[in-house]
């Protein structure tokens, strides 16, 4: 097979690129760096079953170069995407800055800053590891053409904001104060895929819990966070 994949140096296209590559499939990445970065695919320079293309997919593409494809991915495409609905993904390479609760809470823990919340932090998450994402990602592009989507990938296990910030505070050892702040009104107080058509047509479920895609996740941001500015940067309650 051959793919392409938009978005290969950013957080899920980097793992997705990873995957595809290790199952043997010819891998075409392209990244534009707006939000993607290097470091994410160093480790697949100069391997051939890997080309890279630095490019704005906005812009045509010279596909004579590339030649015949099986299956493209769009991880470039801004949010709520028609491919797959991509529900809350967490898991190493993500940005240190990206606002996100994880990230945030994890970043905060090992400086020992506050850990923000907003509200009492009973709104509830359901958060996938990034593995388990980029499984329903490769099964849907092996499915039946007819099957079009849109499908739901995400983990629908539930966990309160509250208990979030409690693993990682537990997980990293941190002795970082818990801060409440004003719960803005459009902060949704539970998010939760429905993914009965991801496991009836890709026959995908995540696997294991919080903790055990946690684990990896902190030790990545223990190193990477050594190449961060001090300041964890703002909180997005919703995401």
């Amino acid at each position: 097979m051959r793919a392409l994949v938009a978005g290969a140096a950013g957080f899920l296209g980097s793992h997705l690129s990873d995957r595809l590559h290790d199952d043997g499939v010819e891998v075409f990445g392209f990244d534009n760096f707006d939000s993607g970065r290097h470091q994410n695919i160093a480790h697949l320079d100069g391997d051939p079953g890997f080309r890279f293309f630095e490019h704005d997919i906005t812009q045509p593409i010279a596909a004579a170069e590339l030649g015949p494809l099986d299956v493209i991915f769009n991880m470039a495409c801004p949010a709520s995407p028609f491919a797959v609905r991509i529900f809350n993904t967490y898991g190493p390479r993500m940005d240190p800055e990206d606002g996100r609760i994880v990230s945030s809470f994890i970043v905060q823990a090992l400086r020992g800053e506050p850990i923000t919340i907003f509200g009492d932090g009973s709104q509830t998450r359901s958060l996938c590891y990034v593995d388990d994402l980029v499984g329903g990602l490769v099964r849907m592009g092996a499915s039946e053409p007819a099957f079009t989507g849109p499908v739901n990938l995400g983990s629908p296990e539930e966990l309160t904001v509250l208990d979030t910030a409690r693993i990682i505070k537990e997980m990293t050892g941190s002795r970082s104060p818990t801060v409440f702040k004003d719960l803005p009104q459009d902060d949704p107080m539970k998010r939760k895929p429905d993914i009965s058509l991801a496991e009836s047509k890709l026959g995908r479920r995540p696997k294991g819990p919080f903790t055990k895609g946690a684990a990896p996740t902190i030790d990545y941001f223990r190193g990477a966070i050594g190449e961060t500015p001090t300041g964890s940067g703002p909180v997005f309650p919703g995401r």
